[in-house]
């Protein structure tokens, strides 16, 4: 797909526009998706990820050791639980929101 189409599915998917944290990296690959990640001291922060989760997900783990990493953090709006099952992340806590 292109980066138009792999942006349209992310964003009909979660039902809100892309919008990436500021400096970070963007990533994309036409076949497997795109991915926006960061690094944060010994953490890779990793924002918006759509597309094949296990490529990704190698990905992440490849950058974030090349980067001298020893973690990685990201958010979800799905159900953590299968990312704890397939990919083997720990939940850490929640992210809160309140509109002002």
């Amino acid at each position: 797909m292109t980066l138009d189409e792999w942006l349209e599915f992310y964003e009909n998917k979660l039902g809100h526009k892309f919008n990436p944290f500021p400096d970070a990296n963007f990533v994309f690959d036409a076949e497997k998706g795109f991915c926006v990640c960061k690094q944060d001291g010994d953490a890779l922060l990793v924002g918006d990820v759509t597309g094949d989760g296990r490529y990704w997900d190698t990905f992440l783990q490849t950058m974030a050791r090349e980067l001298g990493c020893k973690r990685i953090k990201f958010g979800t709006y799905r159900k953590p639980g299968a990312f704890v099952r397939k990919f083997g992340y720990h939940i850490v806590g929640f992210i809160m929101e309140k509109e002002v």
